[in-house]
């Protein structure tokens, strides 16, 4: 049977399909530019702190590849408190901020760098 593809523009000339080469969102976020902006100054960003703010389903803060100590508020005063019931603010918050070198899971793009949720 044949492969079937899903096409339709978003914004502009942004095209989304189930083979996408790059992640149509880049786009949105200018994410080129960024890596641009910071090739262009590679020593400017070495050792300067980062922190993330993960705006998503909350993450397990009790995650053992999840930094701890960076984490300060986990309820904004919505009446509930931001904890991760389906496990993708975990995941994306993995991706970002993973501790590295423990010998677990994965290393994060900033590991060990401040995680807020």
């Amino acid at each position: 049977q044949e492969d079937k593809q899903q096409q339709h523009t978003t914004t502009g000339n942004l095209r989304r399909s189930l083979e996408e080469v790059e992640q149509y969102g880049n786009q949105l976020i200018q994410a080129n530019d960024i890596l641009t902006a910071v090739s262009s100054q590679p020593n400017r960003y070495i050792n300067t702190p980062v922190k993330v703010c993960i705006i998503d389903t909350g993450y397990n803060i009790d995650h053992e590849d999840l930094p701890k100590d960076g984490v300060t508020q986990t309820d904004v005063g919505y009446g509930s408190a931001f904890v991760d019931n389906d496990g993708h603010g975990t995941h994306c918050a993995g991706v970002i901020g993973a501790i590295g070198g423990n010998e677990r899971g994965v290393a994060g793009v900033i590991p060990d760098e401040n995680l807020f949720s």
